[in-house]
C-alpha cells in the first residue's frame, strides 16, 4: 500500500509505502503524527461506508419525523408519554425506510404514506385523527422523501468531512494555503482511492477499493485511566476505548487468529507480553478495570499502574479480547515515550511478532535510537526485514520532507545521535576548562 498526502497539517507532500512495518523517525514538529492520523482517518471514515450512509439516512429520517411530531408541543399534548410515542414512531419509520432501500434501492412515496399512516395511528391512536392525521402523515412523507433523495455520494462526502474534522480538530488543510486542494491518495496494487478537501471540507471522493480492515491508533497510554469516562475528544481514543471496554468475541480463536493457524504464534506473543504484564485484566462494573498481579494482595486499579505498563496493557487487551484482526492496520505514535530501554526491547519484539504472525500493516513514529535498533534487530532475526521501511522526516525551510532511507538507516541514527555528540563535546570542553584552572 502506498499513501500519498498533499497539504494536510504541516505536511505539504509525502509518499509513504506501507507494507509490513513502516517507521518514521525525525525531530519534533516534523509532521510524523500527521501521517498516522491521516491513515487512521481514511480507514475510519471509509471502512464500511455503506453502513455509515445507511446510518446517516436513518438518523435523517428520525430527525424529520421528530421535527413534525414535536410541533404538537404547543398544543398542550406533549408530555413523557407523547415523547415516547414520538420516539417509537420515528424509529419504526426509519427502520421501514432503510429496509425498503436495502431491498429495492428506492422508496415509493405512495407506499411510504400508507406505512406512515399505519405507524402514526398505531402509536398515537386517538391523539392524532382525521384531517390532522392525514396532514401530519403527508408532511412526514414529504420530509422523509427529501432525506431519501439525498445522493449517497453527498452523504459520503459529509461523513469524510466530519471524520477528518474530528481527527484534526477542524484544521485539515495546511494553514498557509487553505484554498488549494488537499488530497489523500491510497494505492493498493492496481486499485486506488483518492479524497479531496478544500477549505477543510471534503469535496470529492473516488475509489475502487473496498476497505474492510480496521485501523487502530495507539498514542496515549493514559487512555486506560479514562475507561469509565463518557467520551473522548477524538475518534482515535473513542474507537480504541470502545474496543477495550466491550466484551470478548464469540469465537475463542477469532479476531487476531482469524484465518491463521496461530495457536503457537499467539503463545509466543503471550510469552513476550508475560515478561511485562504477568497478570490478568478484570472488570468490575461499578469500580472499573483492574490488573491482577501474582503476589499482590488485591488487584491493582488501572490508574495506579505505571504509564509504561499501561502501554503494554492496551496491546494485551486488544489481543486477548480478539479485537485486532488479520491484516488490520496498527498505528503506534511514539510508543517508546514512557518505556525504560529494557521495555523498549520487549515492545519492539512484540510489534515484530504481531506483524509476522498476522500480516498487520504497522506504522510507527519514533524518536528513540534504542527502539529503532531493536525493531531492526528483531525484524532481521524473525525474517521480515524485507517488509520494513524507514523514513526520515526533515524540516527543509517551511516544508517537511519524508526521505526513504530503508537502504541506509544510518541517516536516521546520524540525526538522532547529534545531541549525544554535542553533550560529549560540552563535557570535554568543561573538563578541559577545569584542568586549565589547575
Amino acid at each position: 500500500m502506498k499513501l500519498t498526502i498533499n497539504r494536510i497539517g504541516k505536511v505539504k507532500h509525502a509518499e509513504i509505502v506501507l507494507d509490513g512495518i513502516t517507521v518514521i523517525a525525525g525531530k519534533n514538529d516534523t509532521g510524523k503524527s500527521t501521517i498516522g492520523k491521516t491513515l487512521f482517518a481514511l480507514f475510519g471514515a471509509l471502512s464500511n461506508m455503506d453502513e455509515r450512509i445507511s446510518k446517516e439516512r436513518k438518523q435523517g429520517v428520525v430527525a424529520a419525523c421528530r421535527k413534525i411530531l414535536y410541533e404538537f408541543e404547543n398544543s398542550g399534548k406533549v408530555g413523557i408519554s407523547w415523547l415516547q410515542k414520538t420516539e417509537s414512531a420515528s424509529s419504526n419509520l426509519a427502520k421501514l425506510v432503510i429496509d425498503e432501500l436495502n431491498e429495492s434501492g428506492e422508496v415509493k412515496e405512495t407506499r411510504l404514506t400508507q406505512s406512515i399512516e399505519r405507524v402514526v395511528s398505531g402509536c398515537f391512536k386517538d391523539d392524532i385523527v382525521g384531517e390532522t392525521l392525514a396532514d401530519v402523515c403527508a408532511r412526514i412523507a414529504a420530509s422523509i422523501m427529501n432525506v431519501v433523495k439525498v445522493p449517497s455520494e453527498q452523504i459520503a462526502l459529509g461523513v469524510l468531512s466530519g471524520y477528518f474534522a474530528s481527527v484534526f480538530y477542524a484544521q485539515v488543510c495546511t494553514q498557509d494555503n487553505r484554498t488549494d486542494d488537499t488530497t489523500v491518495l491510497v494505492q493498493i496494487k492496481d486499485k486506488a482511492m483518492e479524497v479531496v478537501f478544500r477549505d477543510d471540507t471534503c469535496v470529492a471522493c473516488q475509489t475502487s477499493i473496498q476497505l474492510t480492515n480496521h485501523a487502530w491508533f495507539i498514542g496515549d497510554p493514559l487512555l486506560i485511566d479514562r475507561m469509565k469516562t463518557p467520551r473522548e475528544s477524538n475518534p482515535m481514543d473513542t474507537d480504541l476505548k470502545a474496543a477495550l471496554t466491550t466484551s470478548y468475541g464469540e469465537d475463542p480463536y477469532g479476531g487476531v487468529i482469524e484465518g491463521v493457524l496461530a495457536r503457537e504464534k499467539l503463545d509466543e506473543i503471550t510469552d513476550v507480553l508475560h515478561n511485562v504484564v504477568a497478570g490478568n485484566v478484570i472488570e468490575e462494573s461499578e469500580m472499573g478495570f483492574f490488573l491482577t498481579i501474582s503476589g499482590a494482595e488485591r488487584p491493582i486499579e488501572f490508574n495506579n499502574l505505571s504509564t509504561g505498563l499501561k502501554a503494554f496493557v492496551i496491546l494485551k487487551m486488544l489481543i486477548e479480547r480478539r479485537k485486532l484482526k488479520d491484516r488490520d492496520v496498527l498505528i503506534l505514535d511514539e510508543p517508546e515515550i514512557h518505556l525504560h530501554p529494557e521495555w523498549e526491547e520487549v515492545y519492539a519484539h512484540l510489534v515484530v511478532l504481531l506483524q509476522k504472525a498476522f500480516g498487520l500493516t504497522i506504522l510507527i513514529t519514533t524518536h528513540s535510537i534504542g527502539f529503532l535498533e531493536w525493531l531492526e534487530y528483531y525484524s532481521q532475526k524473525l525474517g521480515i526485514a524485507d517488509k520494513c521501511r524507514y523514513y526520515l522526516a526533515q524540516g527543509v525551510g517551511m516544508d517537511v520532507v519524508f526521505k526513504d532511507v530503508s537502504q541506509s538507516t544510518e541517516e536516521i541514527y546520524a540525526q538522532m545521535v547529534r545531541p549525544g555528540v554535542k553533550l560529549d563535546r560540552l563535557r570535554y570542553e568543561m573538563e578541559k576548562d577545569n584542568d586549565d584552572e589547575f
